[in-house]
């Protein structure tokens, strides 16, 4: 079933509605190259068992700054204007094609993250750049690992301000990138 809710979110809360809405239109591409236009919600057996391409319009209030949130069962590269952000076969390529070994690694990042984030805010607070820049490193890895590349992306971010030593940009930022870190970290964990 094709279906994807959405709820437009800044860095920590929803912004306008809590309940989900749904993107109603998408276009689909099979593995023949034969396109054709579908409505949410669409079934096809097809989907369980074959790649497609689908592709849709962000709705128009999905804007710099804020989120488009989805859940799939299945096997996903997320794609926004060209930009890889989150792949499933990565994250099992990562885990040398082990299902069983990905869920290992991601159960040992749920149950560290609050350690992490707690060693991260104390490096701030004592302007440690050093160990901040440590923790940054080994968490843009850990979110590489589980295909999560948007969230790597931003912890390099984290990782060189702090080898630069721009504690202006990592006090900015860091509230809401540790909170993201958290909430994907509890997202994991309900499975």
């Amino acid at each position: 079933m094709l279906l994807v809710g959405y709820s437009v979110r800044d860095k920590i809360k929803v912004l306008e509605s809590s309940t989900p809405r749904y993107i109603k239109t998408w276009e689909v591409t099979d593995l023949a190259g034969e396109n054709f236009t579908v409505d949410a919600p669409y079934r096809d057996p097809r989907f369980a068992t074959e790649d497609f391409t689908i592709v849709s319009t962000l709705p128009d209030d999905i804007k710099d700054g804020s989120y488009l949130c989805f859940i799939t069962r299945g096997s996903v590269d997320v794609y926004i204007d060209g930009d890889l952000r989150k792949s499933f076969d990565v994250a099992l390529s990562n885990a040398g094609d082990s299902e069983e070994l990905l869920e290992v690694i991601a159960g040992e990042i749920t149950k560290e993250y609050g350690d992490r984030i707690s060693r991260m805010k104390g490096f701030i607070k004592d302007k440690n750049y050093k160990g901040y820049e440590i923790e940054a490193h080994a968490l843009k890895g850990l979110m590489a690992t589980i295909g999560v590349s948007s969230m790597s992306e931003r912890a390099r971010e984290h990782e060189k301000a702090a080898e630069e030593g721009d504690m202006a940009f990592i006090e900015k930022d860091a509230g809401s990138f540790l909170a993201e870190y958290e909430k994907l970290c509890k997202r994991i964990a309900e499975g």
